[in-house]
This record gives structure tokens, C-alpha cells and sequence, in this order.
């Protein structure tokens, strides 16, 4: 529990610093456009395009260097929290970004249906975790990463629905940020691999 809570942590103290600060002024600028679709769908997007533009990258860069990053940082006795920070990272990537659609459906007065999403995301969270422990601390971030890219997805298809947006052009709009991340990551990884005896 401390190694997933620390991998948590970290991932959840990153992100907040991200988000947060955008999501706080999306609420009030959402709420007093909610009426002109065009205006809402051009602001929620510019907001997702400036969180992408942060948090994909640096979370693909912290789950490529996982091993090295908890070395360096925290130290060799925390070793063991890589495997769940690289699933956390992901998790982490995705709801910090779509985190936004939460903010879209209370500024549009769907606090009732956040509401049931909040409820049904517990579950799913609580069901993926319990799922995911049966294979051990890696295996539990895993499901809870699964279950956070599942319902920060239908969250968002719920509230492109109440917006009246088109969610495909509106999610295709982070392929690019989620592509060069995937890359940088990628290629980050490699360097790690073909030096292997450099100290972290």
C-alpha cells in the first residue's frame, strides 16, 4: 500500500498542479457561454489542447524512466514503486486531460448526471483495483488504469451529448499530443535500454 500510495502521489501531485489551475477558470468561462455550442466546443478544446500540451509528455516521460525517476528522486528503498507509477502515469495522462468534461457538465447544470458518473466511476475504480490485486501491485495499477481511460472516455461522451459537440473531432484533437508523447516516450525508454550501465 505505501509503494501504490507513493506511485499515487506522485502522479496526483503532478497532474493537480497542471489542471487544477485550468479547470478553476474553465468553470466560470464555460458557464457564461454554455448557450453557443460553437464558442463552448472552440474554449473546452483550446483548455484540453493546454493541458495535453503538459501533462501527456511529461507523464509518458515519468512512466519511460519509472526505474530511474524513483531512484534519483525518492531513493533505492522505493524501487519496487516503479511497475504501478508507469500504469499510474497513464491513468494520470488521460485524466488530467479529460478531467475538463467533468467542469463542461456542472457548468451546462448536469450536476445530477456527474453525480451518477461519480458514483459509477467508485465502482468501477473499487472493481478494477480488487480485479487488478488478484496480480499483484502492478496488476492493480493496471486495472485502475483501464477503468480511468474507460470512464474519463464516457464522461466525456456524456459531456459532448449534453454540450451538443461532436466528441470525435473533439478527442482526435489529442492524437497529436498523444502521439509525440508516445514517441518521446518511446525513444526514451530506448536510450534507457542501450545504456545500461549509466547511473540513473
Amino acid at each position: 500500500l505505501a509503494l501504490y500510495g507513493l506511485a499515487s502521489g506522485i502522479t496526483g501531485t503532478i497532474i493537480y498542479q497542471v489542471s487544477s489551475v485550468i479547470v478553476r477558470v474553465l468553470f466560470p468561462m464555460l458557464s457564461s457561454i454554455k448557450d453557443d455550442p460553437p464558442r463552448l466546443r472552440a474554449a473546452w478544446s483550446r483548455a484540453t489542447a493546454g493541458i495535453s500540451a503538459v501533462a501527456m509528455p511529461l507523464m509518458a516521460g515519468v512512466a519511460a524512466t519509472a526505474s530511474d525517476f524513483v531512484f534519483v528522486v525518492l531513493g533505492a528503498q522505493w524501487a519496487d514503486a516503479a511497475g504501478p507509477l508507469r500504469y499510474l502515469c497513464v491513468a494520470m495522462a488521460f485524466q488530467s486531460v479529460l478531467t475538463t468534461s467533468g467542469t463542461v457538465l456542472l457548468s451546462l447544470g448536469r450536476a445530477r448526471t456527474n453525480f451518477v458518473l461519480s458514483l459509477v466511476g467508485g465502482l468501477g475504480y473499487g472493481l478494477a483495483l480488487w480485479l487488478g490485486v488478484q496480480h499483484g501491485l502492478e496488476g492493480a495499477a493496471f486495472g485502475y488504469m483501464l477503468a480511468c481511460i474507460g470512464l474519463n472516455l464516457l464522461t466525456t461522451l456524456m459531456a459532448c451529448r449534453a454540450a451538443r459537440v461532436p466528441a470525435l473531432p473533439l478527442l482526435a484533437e489529442l492524437a497529436p499530443w498523444a502521439a509525440g508523447a508516445a514517441a518521446a516516450a518511446a525513444a526514451m525508454a530506448l536510450v534507457v535500454q542501450w545504456l545500461p550501465d549509466w547511473l540513473p
